[in-house]
């Protein structure tokens, strides 16, 4: 991260290994994750004229996906992969500017275009294309199918992906070809976009560079589309599982109409709020490794913590 100087990107400091524990220097994100973020504006996105409404308007949401898209666009410049992009490793600085964050599973491409996965480890199931499911193949292309749930995210102020099923139903749901449920009430250009950046076929996405062209193209692109539930929704769905190797790029886009129905259904007659907010006066955030804020508790919900990762061996 030392070499990453980005807008887009949040800024390694330094690191203090001097004593115990190790500590990691970098650039304060005042107003905390995104997903915190917004989560904590779902309630008033129809209030006009109160300046948290006016924070979350399409045009300042399109502004928001733009500015993830150029970080993930010098990534692929410099050859890295992400390899964890959501929106909770999103963070939001000084005038509402939105940076990348949360290098921990991001790797060098070096002479590759792909990085592969080999071994048993946690990685994020429900932001993760098709090819890295069933092959372990890390490309910018998955980061890109990343992206696409990323403003899905985005458009449902922290919607959780596939929500009320279980990590392996998700694997077996992509697998077979299917993808999230575009958002009801979105604007044709949002969906369009959606649907782009997850088409099966890695070779078919957008480059990062063309979602960039597209966002600038129209400003108001991204648009609210969420209706917020009456409580907090608990969903701690974590297993392990072993994804087998394949030999070839996976294309099989045969479909299993009870697995699908039922999942669709569930999909759809889900849903989840938690309500939290992020602030801060400090200039500098200094973050021990290994060490972790206690969660909190608002008065009108219970904060969830939500597992959105679960091991497996390819």
């Amino acid at each position: 991260m030392k070499h990453f100087s980005h807008d887009n990107i949040v800024q390694l400091y330094g690191v203090c290994t001097t004593n115990e524990p190790v500590y990691i220097v970098m650039e304060l994100m005042i107003h905390g994750d995104l997903k915190s973020f917004l989560l904590a504006r779902r309630r008033i996105i129809n209030q006009q004229g109160t300046p948290e409404a006016e924070e979350v308007t399409p045009g300042n949401l399109t502004r928001m996906a733009l500015d993830i898209a150029r970080g993930l666009q010098y990534l692929a410049q410099l050859k890295y992969v992400h390899r964890d992009l959501a929106l909770r490793n999103c963070m939001v600085g000084l005038g509402n500017v939105i940076k990348i964050g949360d290098f921990g599973l991001a790797r060098q491409l070096n002479l590759k275009d792909y990085y592969r996965f080999e071994r048993k480890a946690a990685l994020p199931i429900r932001w993760m294309a098709p090819e890295a499911i069933t092959e372990g193949l890390f490309t910018t292309q998955s980061d890109v199918w990343s992206y696409g749930v990323t403003l899905w995210e985005l458009a449902t102020f922290g919607g959780f992906p596939y929500q009320g099923v279980s990590n392996q139903e998700v694997l077996d749901y992509v697998k077979e070809g299917n993808r999230l449920k575009i958002p009801e009430r979105s604007p044709e250009s949002m969906a369009s976009l959606l649907r782009f950046c997850w088409r099966f076929d890695y070779l078919d996405r957008p480059t990062p560079y063309r979602i960039v062209q597209i966002l600038t193209e129209n400003p108001e692109l991204v648009h609210a589309c969420v209706e917020v539930p009456s409580s907090t929704v608990t969903d701690d769905c974590v297993g392990k599982f072993h994804a087998p190797r394949t030999t070839a790029h996976a294309r099989n886009r045969s479909r299993s109409n009870s697995v699908s129905s039922q999942m669709s259904e569930r999909i759809r007659t889900s849903s989840l709020l938690k309500g939290s907010s992020v602030s801060s006066k400090q200039n500098i955030a200094i973050s021990s490794v290994g060490m972790h804020s206690p969660g909190t508790k608002s008065k009108n919900s219970e904060t969830v913590e939500r597992k959105t990762s679960f091991f497996f061996r390819l």
